[in-house]
């Protein structure tokens, strides 16, 4: 899949770009910091790339492990400093109204408190099928679930979230 040629790496990274940040975003809810770890889960998939083996499993669930671990290491580095900031996560932007920009923090903060009562197994499959985009074969490998199992789990994870949802 990665022949080490930079034209075709620059192809993967067009594709799966998105739905790595999506799921490092989904994790660790600020933007920039996001941004920084998505860059530094490419640099190493690229540094890496002769290490790949396709016969292990599919290159996204690689390079989805490879982002894993980054986000794991950002919460190291967090944990010894000590200063986990949201506020980036919560301003609105200049072109945003405030209420609108309020309305839109408000929901953002109901949907992630009730994503905090769920499992951490519920958080990361609702995370990776629906903020990284992922198949339920997809999810099935990098998780070493079942696709069954993977869709009975998000089918009753989404039904739980729902009625957290109703509730507040």
């Amino acid at each position: 899949m990665i022949d080490g040629s930079e034209k075709t790496f620059e192809e993967l990274y067009a594709y799966y770009q998105p739905r790595i940040y999506s799921f490092v975003f989904a994790r660790i809810k600020n933007a920039d910091d996001a941004d920084d770890v998505t860059a530094q889960t490419f640099l190493k998939a690229y540094e890496h790339r002769a290490e790949y083996d396709e016969s292990r499993g599919a290159f996204s669930t690689w390079l989805f492990s490879i982002a894993l671990n980054e986000i794991k290491m950002y919460f190291r580095r967090a944990y010894r400093r000590r200063e986990q900031t949201w506020g980036e996560f919560f301003e609105s932007s200049n072109e945003e109204a405030p209420e609108s920009a309020l309305l839109r923090a408000e929901g953002w903060c109901d949907l992630l408190m009730a994503l905090e009562k769920l499992t951490e197994r519920e958080r990361q499959l609702i995370e990776l099928r629906y903020w990284s985009d992922m198949t339920y074969r997809e999810i099935a490998d990098f998780t070493g679930l079942t696709v069954t199992n993977v869709g009975v789990t998000l089918k009753r994870a989404m039904e739980k979230l729902k009625k957290i949802l109703a509730v507040s």
